[in-house]
């Protein structure tokens, strides 16, 4: 995975995130998801 990661990044010439490993839980999804950083993919063009 961290290779395809890799590799997304660099053809994309994007910021790759990942989420942590949950269970299958909305709340644990949830915060999970409150720790990307989706405020700079707002902001970057």
């Amino acid at each position: 995975l961290r290779s395809n990661r890799a590799t997304i990044a660099q053809r994309g010439r994007v910021e790759v995130a990942t989420l942590a490993q949950v269970a299958c839980d909305v709340a644990e999804l949830t915060r999970a998801a409150a720790e990307l950083p989706w405020s700079g993919w707002l902001t970057s063009a």
